[in-house]
């Protein structure tokens, strides 16, 4: 007897892709966040050096000020190197806050596809169950059938 086959094969195959499609572009978020957070960190480290390095040079300048080193003309270039050591390290937090923005957005990306796979496992799993539990009829009215044919054998003799 030939054995029919599940009615919603090709739904089953849909939401197969559709899991697959999910978990490629979940991968893809992830490395995106992954980029973004090795970015926010690059620049964390960036902006650490720059400030420690402004540090030592107002140490050095305090210091030779301090030891009448220093004439007026130094101490007004010092004045302007500390406005644009200022800008810079205004620039610098910018970039960082951008880089923080960037890496929650694609955390959030990430939740949002991760969500999403999770969605479509679950549309796939409804399917497989049913597929399951139609093979599984399947076989019970086979088995069903052939105790039947076998009953009906033995009383005809």
């Amino acid at each position: 007897m030939p054995r029919k086959s599940y009615p919603l094969e090709v739904l089953l195959d849909l939401r197969n892709r559709r899991v697959e499609d999910a978990t490629v572009e979940l991968a893809s978020a992830i490395r995106a966040r992954e980029s973004a957070e090795e970015q926010r960190q690059a620049l964390e480290i960036t902006r650490a050096r720059a400030a420690a390095e402004a540090s030592v040079a107002r140490a050095a300048e305090r210091d030779a000020l301090a030891q009448g080193v220093l004439r007026a003309a130094d101490l007004q270039r010092g004045g302007a190197w500390e406005r644009v050591a200022r800008a810079e390290r205004e620039a610098m937090d910018a970039k960082v806050e951008h880089a923080a923005l960037a890496e929650q957005s694609a955390a959030d990306d990430e939740a949002r596809a991760r969500g999403e796979l999770v969605q479509r496992k679950a549309d796939a799993d409804v399917v497989d169950k049913d597929r399951s539990r139609y093979l599984e009829r399947a076989r019970k009215r086979i088995v069903a059938m052939e105790e039947e044919c076998a009953s009906d054998a033995w009383r005809k003799r």
